[in-house]
């Protein structure tokens, strides 16, 4: 909730945060859910999802799961840039980097590894996005099309993929040059 309220108050797109707490909220409501489901006659239940080789569409699921995670980093840390410049905290990134590692924030190792020396190097840099980094932007621009793929695979058959949805819309408008949004 943090990270959302920070989000809006420092106006920093964070939509694949927002959306999964957002999702732990709507999961909290089943009573709501069951009723709104009477009231329609009947919900939109997940059906089977049209896969012709299941190998491959779970290597895409993983893809795809990797580029939000990415992505959601990349929003945290620029929530936490923000604030930082705000409050003028003088925030250590490589003691944040330490801290993430040994509790629970990350767990993968290849994901530690990759945000390692940009936050180690922090106080050498004018920033922190990890948008504008190659060791981020590569991964995040390769995983967009298995992201794709899965959300419109998942769309098709109901099924419920908000954070994943947010990271499709999120990589598209943060990467596009149009004068504006509407």
């Amino acid at each position: 909730m943090w990270s959302q309220l920070e989000a809006v108050d420092l106006h920093v797109p964070a939509p694949t945060l927002t959306s999964a707490h957002y999702f732990r909220i709507a999961s909290a409501f089943r009573g709501q859910r069951e009723r709104f489901n009477k009231t329609i006659g009947g919900g939109f239940e997940p059906q089977k999802l049209d896969v012709s080789d299941k190998a491959e569409f779970v290597e895409t699921l993983r893809q795809a799961v990797y580029t939000a995670c990415l992505a959601s980093y990349v929003q945290g840390i620029n929530i936490i840039e923000a604030a930082d410049k705000k409050n003028q905290w003088s925030i250590d990134y490589a003691a944040v980097w330490q801290i993430w590692r040994g509790g629970c924030i990350i767990q993968a190792d290849g994901i530690a590894e990759l945000i390692k020396p940009i936050m180690q190097a922090h106080h050498k840099r004018d920033h922190m996005n990890l948008l504008y980094e190659p060791a981020f932007a590569k991964p995040l621009k390769d995983g967009y099309a298995p992201l794709k793929k899965v959300v419109l695979a998942s769309v098709a058959a109901d099924h419920v993929v908000p954070s994943l949805s947010a990271t499709v819309e999120y990589i598209k408008y943060q990467s596009n040059l149009g004068k504006s949004f509407s």
